[in-house]
């Protein structure tokens, strides 16, 4: 049996271009999401400072704080590939 050659534009070739795309794309993402959660982790212990201080605002500010990091937590997490999404992880 003979192998058959597809041509250079060839809809084999243009998935297989297409998943390794997919795929370097996928390896970047996982980077920056790790990254952005290194730089987000100085901020949740500050957050234990503030949400312990005797001031009333300083707390709320606090809270504001730890809001806007489960937010940017959770948006990290969506941008996971359904087969590799867990929470918080």
């Amino acid at each position: 049996m003979t192998a058959v050659r597809r041509a250079p534009g060839s809809p084999d070739r243009d998935v297989a271009a297409k998943l390794a795309r997919l795929a370097e794309l996928e390896a970047t993402m996982s980077v920056l999401r790790h990254d952005l959660r290194g730089m987000l982790t100085p901020a949740l212990l500050v957050v234990d400072l503030l949400l312990a201080h005797s001031d009333p605002r300083v707390v709320k500010a606090g809270e504001t704080v730890v809001k806007a990091v489960t937010r940017a937590e959770e948006r990290l997490v969506a941008t996971r590939p359904p087969s590799k999404q867990r929470l918080f992880g």
